[in-house]
């Protein structure tokens, strides 16, 4: 016989249960999605309020705090290459040079095997002539320059502190107040700034935030993050990310290791008057460890390592490599040597800044606030009667000028603030 037709409630149960399983399935992925927006939701509010407890605790007392104590110094000799202290020397920041005349050694001019005066390959030499594994690397933050107490007090009438442009999200502001923080011993709160100034493109922190996840001060250790985070200050132009990711390279911490990638990043720090870079050249053109082996080329760096911060091991390891070059590919190395000039350094990117609004020193002289006056007038701003008083409307007047130009907002009246104006109805 035929066979029986399923009934109606069968035929809609076998429609019916895809389409809720369908559904139970879909309900499902919805709600893992739901869990973890919110779990993310969640942390990122909590790490938003911590650094929002943190800045108002630091605005409220920054002023009233101990200066930090100073960081001791360490022993003569005793400089490492792979070792970052977070400050520029005087010698090292002094790249006022309008152009580049930098020659690089040529690596064709090898004429000898190099004496056995290497280091073991196991570790980095320094340009003190010491041999360190790359995990007893110190860390020393840099200390904040302290503002004068003229200057603290001129920028507490203008409502514009450290603190509280670092609370608004200013990011060199959250860079500089990570550092002084990190001085004052509080890591944990500083990496919280100095991460914040780093997602938001400054090369300084990124470099500082990097060196915090390398040896897990105030975060959680990650060689790879640290890697990616000095990469990126590397790429914007930060010498001493350049150098330190030369090292990353050299040793494969947070990556793999590779010779050539390291010797490349050496040498652009090298050309930027980087001393510890200059003698970890020399030794892989020394060794022939990413670099095509060459006595001249290691030569010449040790020379102008030497030569930059009259360094005595730096010397002898150059004075060691002359007995094995053939003299007229020794004048040439000489004659590198001193006609070597390195590259100017991008200031900002280095963290060096100039004319920010928390450090300038405001003034309520009435003929320069007349003057101000006067200028905002002209270019429209409405600053109220021309008084030489310092009232709302020309505070006003003032944020608004400074916010047309991509600044940011003082309110108050300083030289700076005078010379832009100048500029400004001059056309």
């Amino acid at each position: 016989g035929k066979p029986a037709k399923p009934s109606r409630l069968g035929r809609f149960l076998l429609y019916a249960l895809p389409v809720f399983a369908l559904a139970m399935l879909s309900g499902a992925g919805a709600l893992l999605v739901w869990e973890a927006w919110r779990g993310d939701a969640e942390r990122i509010a909590v790490e938003a309020q911590a650094e929002r407890d943190f800045i108002a605790q630091v605005e409220a007392g920054l002023s009233e705090s101990p200066a930090a104590a100073p960081v001791e110094a360490s022993p003569a000799g005793a400089a490492e290459p792979m070792a970052e202290t977070g400050s520029e020397t005087p010698a090292d920041t002094a790249s006022a040079e309008p152009a580049d005349t930098t020659t690089v050694p040529a690596a064709e001019t090898s004429t000898a095997a190099a004496p056995q005066t290497s280091a073991p390959s196991n570790v980095m030499a320094d340009a003190s002539g010491s041999m360190l594994p790359a995990n007893t690397e110190p860390v020393t933050p840099a200390p904040a320059p302290a503002p004068s107490s003229a200057s603290a007090a001129a920028s507490a009438r203008s409502g514009l502190t450290l603190a509280s442009a670092a609370s608004d999200g200013n990011p060199v502001a959250r860079y500089q107040l990570g550092m002084q923080t990190l001085e004052n011993g509080n890591p944990d709160s500083a990496a919280i700034l100095l991460r914040r100034a780093a997602e938001q493109g400054v090369p300084a922190a990124q470099y500082r935030y990097a060196k915090l996840l390398e040896t897990g001060e105030g975060v959680p250790q990650d060689l790879e993050a640290a890697r990616r985070w000095t990469e990126r200050a590397a790429n914007a132009g930060h010498r001493r990310a350049m150098h330190n990711l030369g090292v990353m390279y050299y040793y494969g911490t947070g990556t793999a290791e590779n010779m050539e990638t390291a010797a490349r990043w050496f040498q652009e720090a090298a050309l930027l008057g980087l001393r510890d870079s200059q003698f970890n050249l020399a030794l892989l053109y020394e060794t022939g460890d990413g670099v095509p082996q060459s006595l001249p080329d290691a030569y010449a760096w040790f020379s102008i390592a030497a030569n930059g911060a009259d360094d005595p091991t730096a010397r002898e390891r150059a004075l060691a490599l002359e007995g094995a070059m053939e003299p007229e590919a020794l004048n040439a190395a000489r004659s590198t040597a001193a006609g070597f000039t390195p590259r100017p350094i991008d200031a900002e990117a280095n963290g060096i800044y100039q004319d920010l609004p928390w450090e300038r020193t405001a003034t309520t002289d009435i003929a320069a606030v007349r003057r101000a006056q006067g200028f905002l007038s002209v270019l429209g701003y409405s600053p109220g009667p021309i008084d030489g008083e310092m009232g709302t409307r020309t505070r006003e007047a003032i944020m608004q000028f400074e916010a047309d130009l991509g600044l940011p907002r003082t309110g108050h009246v300083d030289s700076v603030l005078i010379e832009r104006l100048e500029r400004a109805a001059a056309g």
